[in-house]
């Protein structure tokens, strides 16, 4: 049981981490840019889901945060996303 403690604080730690990292500035500048998608019409939502799906695949997440090059990869792939125009 200790260990399902352990690896929830760890999934959740990760997600707060990747949200505070990647997705919340992404989303800050495709505000300010005047992109018009879900991400930026509800960026609360959308917030909420992207942790929840990232503490679902932390372990995933782990290698971008802790390599220069799959965290510009992820980056990109990340920022297609989010500015893709509705």
């Amino acid at each position: 049981m200790e260990l399902i403690g352990y690896y929830l604080l760890f999934a959740l730690s990760t997600a707060i981490a990747a949200c505070y990292l990647w997705f919340w500035p992404m989303v800050q500048q495709a505000k300010t840019a005047g992109i018009q998608n879900s991400f930026t019409q509800y960026p609360k939502i959308s917030t909420l889901v992207y942790i929840l799906v990232s503490a679902v695949v932390a372990p995933l997440l782990l290698p971008p945060m802790l390599s220069e090059t799959m965290a510009q990869r992820f980056q990109a792939g990340l920022r297609r996303e989010i500015f893709k125009q509705d």
